[in-house]
């Protein structure tokens, strides 16, 4: 029988900083370790976000200093994690872009080896999410949307084949891929 479980943690409250991310990070790997120790889970969900919390109140330059690649720093301890326990870890959290001005929502996934098997970047934030996604300096202007590409998206677990997208708003209802939409806010 194949265990999946979500382990549902909060960010720490205050200014987000890099102390707070690798803080929000070690709570989050506590809690999945806990988790597998009581459930013996071979699949564990963590929130959206869960190293910054969801609207972390800054612009994404600030927050593109304190997030990392996929993989790298950020990540590193979920992989450690995931490689210790031996299990499958889906991580939230926002990932550095190209430059500074961009920043993504992703959705990761870590296998039990501790390598990185796949990585989901919203392509529909919500209102409220503060930070860029793709090139965009502020959500008045034009970006480009890729919509989910099944053969990118899903990757092969012990229980069969699994989708990296979690709740995408407005995913479906999207332009084509490769099209320009107007950011709304």
């Amino acid at each position: 029988m194949f265990v999946a479980a979500a382990v549902q943690v909060a960010p720490r409250p205050g200014p987000l900083t890099a102390e707070v991310v690798a803080a929000n990070s070690a709570h989050a790997v506590d809690w999945v370790q806990r988790c597998v120790e009581a459930t013996g889970a071979e699949l564990v969900v963590l929130p959206e976000s869960v190293t910054t919390g969801f609207t972390p109140g800054i612009a994404a330059d600030h927050l593109w200093e304190l997030v990392s690649a996929i993989p790298g720093p950020v990540t590193e301890p979920f992989q450690d994690c995931a490689r210790d326990l031996g299990i499958h870890l889906c991580v939230g959290t926002y990932e550095r872009g190209p430059t500074p001005d961009v920043v993504y929502n992703a959705a990761v996934l870590i296998g039990p080896d501790g390598a990185v098997l796949g990585v989901y970047r919203k392509t529909h934030p919500f209102v409220l999410e503060d930070v860029a996604v793709h090139v965009t300096q502020s959500r008045d202007h034009d970006r480009e949307l890729d919509a989910p590409d099944p053969g990118r998206d899903l990757v092969d677990l012990v229980a069969g084949r699994q989708s990296l997208l979690t709740f995408d708003h407005h995913a479906g209802s999207g332009p084509a891929p490769g099209t320009k939409t107007r950011s709304r806010q």
